[in-house]
């Protein structure tokens, strides 16, 4: 071994970690339960409309399955009965419009349980990630709801899947990782057209170019790997690819490619892909490259994956800025 280099080895595993657990006596177990069932009884004011009852509206991208619950033509409501008191086909949103790229607005249930109360108050829809909303409630003071409050819903079916993600690609206050996911998932021909455009972000053209066939991953990666600009919308952009197991080895190549120029500035790039496209020896190439950010991301690389460090014949195929 030469002297002054600590070649890093793992051995698997770490001890699993102990977590603490809280032990309920038998009597709160029987004491909880007998609650439940005498607060079963008790009736709860829900002030909702039968769905017959409320006119529809127009078909909106947002529309479909969500659990139990369904959005549909501008109205919400239960798909079964719940504990709560709302039953089966009772709406608890309506007269929902669109007023935005993904974002809609109308009027919701608020329920107070405390106060076995409810009326209805603002609530706002937004597209946040494909395939999930966020449904925020507005403060109602006539049930004692002071702050507004807000819920993530996954649908279950959309009617519209890909009305749902052209909005969601087409939002500007969504994520950029939410965009580029829903980029690779559209289909429609089109709208990936118009994402190729010199305007849109270059992470998204990357992504609306190989779903369209004109490029492929592996040639993405590689040309970033002589391209020091588009190391950051190609690690966005990969992020989201459909097989990710096999692009682990070009994705190596391109660590190594970066570690070679000894360029400071692409750190955070190198360690968000290490934590995306690890392996054990590139775990160990990191902490024995010579740059003190990378060691410590093998370091806790390992950590997460429970491994331990040791000194031995660790991996130790690059150094930092052995190509300047």
């Amino acid at each position: 071994m030469s002297t002054g280099t600590l070649w890093a080895h793992f051995t698997h595993p770490l001890q699993p970690r102990q977590h603490c657990g809280k032990v309920q006596s038998a009597f709160s177990v029987v004491f909880a339960g007998l609650c439940a069932v005498l607060l079963s009884g008790c009736t709860t004011y829900r002030i909702c409309p039968h769905l017959s009852d409320v006119p529809p509206g127009t078909p909106a991208a947002i529309d479909g399955q969500y659990s139990n619950y369904r959005l549909e033509k501008g109205r919400g409501y239960a798909t079964k009965n719940y504990k709560s008191g709302l039953r089966r086909n009772r709406v608890t949103i309506m007269d929902l419009k669109k007023t935005g790229p993904g974002r809609y607005s109308g009027q919701a249930e608020s329920y107070n349980p405390q106060k076995r109360l409810s009326a209805f108050g603002p609530v706002t829809i937004d597209i946040v990630e494909p395939y999930k909303i966020r449904v925020t409630y507005g403060a109602n003071p006539s049930v004692g709801i002071t702050e507004e409050s807000w819920k993530t819903w996954t649908a279950s079916t959309l009617d519209d899947k890909q009305g749902f993600l052209r909005e969601l690609v087409q939002k500007p206050d969504v994520t950029l990782s939410a965009r580029i996911h829903a980029a690779t998932q559209i289909t429609d021909r089109e709208l990936l057209e118009s994402l190729t455009l010199p305007s849109v972000d270059p992470a998204i053209r990357i992504a609306a170019e190989v779903r369209l066939g004109r490029r492929t991953w592996q040639n993405v990666i590689k040309e970033a790997e002589h391209d020091p600009s588009k190391v950051g919308p190609t690690l966005a952009a990969i992020a989201w690819a459909d097989n990710q197991s096999a692009l682990r080895e070009r994705v190596t190549s391109l660590c190594h490619s970066y570690i070679r120029r000894g360029d400071v500035r692409y750190v955070p790039d190198l360690v968000k892909l290490l934590h995306r496209y690890g392996s054990k020896l590139l775990a160990e190439d990191y902490m024995n490259c010579g740059q003190s950010d990378l060691d410590e991301a093998g370091r806790k690389w390992a950590w997460d994956h429970d491994y331990r460090v040791c000194s031995g014949p660790g991996s130790h195929r690059v150094r930092w800025g052995e190509g300047r």
